[in-house]
């Protein structure tokens, strides 16, 4: 990892930058999303499919920055995995990357919820007598797994937390990759394209935000965001640092 990659990455670990980063995205700069509402996770996403003739392989990726969000709406919790991927420059893969990404960390709650089960009915043996485990079995019936269920692991009515990831530029150059699967296909018949699955990326480039856009951001970001983007002009750099008040308050 170089030393720029590095620094961006510790950046946007901070809850506060964080938030301020999905608020943007989601909600047009408001301050829904609390940075007090965010939990770490662990950032390797691992999974382990079935590689050629059975055999299991080991794939494993690592995420700049995951975190858990816990909110409250009309008294309920609601609860999402949001990540974020810093850049120093145009990954053109970046759509398949995210992908697995995303797709590894759905796998991951699959994963767990077959593993919930598994504890909970062995929690469930163990508590039951020698002679009340028949008895118990036919008095839950509706509750045992049918067929499908204890096969995948995943129960009927189990649900999957919602993975939304973030890729942010830290570079005045624009965007110049692709920004879907679809961008990155080569030349098919169109009537093909309804059976094959898009997947799009969600992205924050200085290079492609106007000022105004950039002042919804309420922390740090936004001085970032406006230094990266003139970067590359010494005259509207030395004007924004004299004039802007968010850099003037920091002289």
């Amino acid at each position: 990892m170089s030393k720029k990659d590095a620094v961006t990455k510790d950046y946007m670990g901070n809850s506060a930058i964080f938030a301020d980063a999905f608020n943007f995205l989601i909600y047009a700069g408001q301050p829904v999303i609390n940075s007090k509402q965010l939990r770490a996770m662990d950032t390797a996403e691992l999974v382990l499919p079935y590689g050629k003739d059975g055999a299991r392989t080991s794939v494993q990726r690592y995420r700049d920055e995951l975190k858990y969000l816990t909110a409250m709406e009309d008294g309920n919790a609601a609860y999402m995995v949001l990540g974020i991927e810093t850049q120093s420059e145009p990954h053109y893969a970046m759509p398949v990357r995210d992908m697995l990404y995303d797709a590894m960390q759905y796998a991951r709650q699959v994963k767990e919820a077959a593993s919930s089960h598994r504890e909970e009915a062995k929690k469930q043996r163990s508590m039951a007598g020698p002679g009340e485990i028949g008895e118990k079995k036919s008095s839950e019936s509706r509750e045992s797994p049918d067929s499908g269920e204890f096969l995948g692991g995943f129960y009927r009515n189990d649900r999957l937390l919602p993975v939304i990831t973030l890729v942010i530029l830290f570079s005045p150059d624009p965007w110049d990759g692709p920004m879907s699967i679809y961008e990155m296909l080569a030349d098919v018949d169109e009537r093909f394209l309804p059976f094959v699955q898009d997947y799009r990326i969600n992205l924050i480039t200085p290079a492609a935000l106007d000022e105004e856009s950039i002042n919804r951001f309420r922390t740090s970001l936004r001085e970032v965001m406006l230094y990266i983007k003139y970067s590359r002009d010494k005259d509207q750099l030395r004007n924004i640092l004299e004039t802007h008040p968010r850099f003037l308050e920091r002289v």
